[in-house]
């Protein structure tokens, strides 16, 4: 494709600004490494949890965890998305966090 004289590369999906958007402008690539972060911290959150006092773990978790899931939520929640693994590791994250 070009446009103004620049050849444009298609690709199946780009980041911009921390989003990624695919070429058919749904959010399925963002939403499964978004969950892949999040099962990320979840880990960690589970490795310190015996460490760390309830207060503490709960600062914690609000700050890796709440952060990431804040950044672009209202661009990518679309009604009729399915986010079965997003709510997983959501639920699971305040699961620990609470314990």
């Amino acid at each position: 494709m070009e446009v103004g004289g620049e050849v444009l590369e298609t690709a199946k999906s780009e980041k911009l600004l921390g989003l990624h958007v695919n070429s058919d402008l749904n959010w399925t690539t963002h939403v499964d490494k978004l969950c892949t972060t999040l099962k990320q911290r979840i880990g960690l959150l589970r490795r310190i949890k015996y460490k760390v006092n309830s207060n503490k773990l709960q600062i914690i978790a609000e700050a890796i965890f709440q952060s990431k899931i804040r950044y672009g939520i209202s661009v990518y929640t679309i009604p009729k998305f399915e986010f079965n693994n997003l709510e997983q590791a959501i639920w699971t994250q305040t699961l620990l966090s609470f314990k």
